[in-house]
């Protein structure tokens, strides 16, 4: 895959991520029984997703 696509990729999957927080905070302590709060916590690192583009996009 060419940088710049791999870029724009993860660009959006981060965009999706938080786009979806409260989504996917209610999804997680169902699926994994993790606490709400935590649930929240992991979601809000998807800037490392934007961190990951730029060392390895």
């Amino acid at each position: 895959m060419p940088k710049q696509e791999r870029s724009e990729l993860l660009t959006k999957v981060a965009d999706l991520l938080l786009d979806r927080k409260v989504e996917y905070a209610e999804l997680i302590p169902k699926e994994m029984g993790k606490p709400i709060l935590q649930s929240i916590s992991e979601i809000e690192k998807c800037p490392l997703v934007r961190l990951s583009k730029s060392l390895f996009a």
